[in-house]
């Protein structure tokens, strides 16, 4: 059985007139140390599975095991729980915390165990990121590629297990794109299993595996 397990994910959103299907019987596996990319173009559902697969949202049907760890089935508790040590999500939207400067929202994750380490791999993973010059910036005072940024750092900091990047490189400009690269290929070289939805093609020539999904159905 591989590590990560998508089984027959499907899932649909209803209004008061009809019922829209975004994932149809998604099914695929991957092992740690693999880099997975989910390629499509917007729209495509890859928002939606990254969600199912992070424990953000609810499958209507099929499961999603990572370490044995049936994750849809989970309490919200154990979800964030598992969010905060185990799986590092970079957002479409980077969803900061707009009272937090760059290198608190970093550490979010592990802002309430004051450890020394923590602060050091966050600052570091921000110097990888060029962003040394912005630890004590609010989001406010960032661009839509700062934030992007500062994302990517917050999802790595705990060097999780299971890596998941949905458009991380969208608008970047190419020394950028390529830090961020550089970080989450040297994590799945270390054994994460990472899935990077993109509708880059650059991006997914640097991947293991290619999953193509247009229609909500993998191709």
């Amino acid at each position: 059985m591989p590590l990560l397990s998508v089984d027959a994910i499907s899932k649909s959103y209803k209004d008061k007139t009809e019922s829209l299907s975004v994932l149809s019987k998604i099914s695929f596996g991957l092992e740690g140390g693999q880099f997975c990319t989910l390629f499509g173009p917007s729209g495509a559902g890859k928002t939606t599975l990254i969600n199912i697969i992070g424990g953000l949202d609810l499958p209507d049907e099929g499961q999603v095991i990572f370490e044995d760890k049936r994750i849809d089935s989970l309490d919200e508790r154990s979800k964030a729980k598992l969010r905060a040590s185990t799986i590092g999500i970079a957002f479409q939207n980077p969803n900061l915390v707009v009272h937090l400067n760059v290198l608190e929202n970093v550490m979010l994750p592990s802002l309430f165990e004051n450890r020394e380490d923590r602060k050091l791999r966050a600052i570091s993973l921000l110097k990888r990121l060029n962003l040394e010059s912005k630890l004590k910036k609010v989001p406010s005072k960032l661009s839509d590629g700062e934030k992007r940024r500062v994302s990517i750092a917050r999802a790595l900091l705990t060097e999780p297990k299971l890596i998941l990047a949905d458009e991380p490189t969208i608008n970047l400009d190419s020394e950028n794109r390529d830090a961020v690269l550089d970080l989450i290929q040297e994590a799945t070289e270390k054994g994460a299993t990472t899935i990077v939805a993109t509708h880059d093609e650059d991006v997914s020539r640097l991947s293991d595996l290619v999953l193509h999904i247009k229609f909500g159905q993998l191709s």
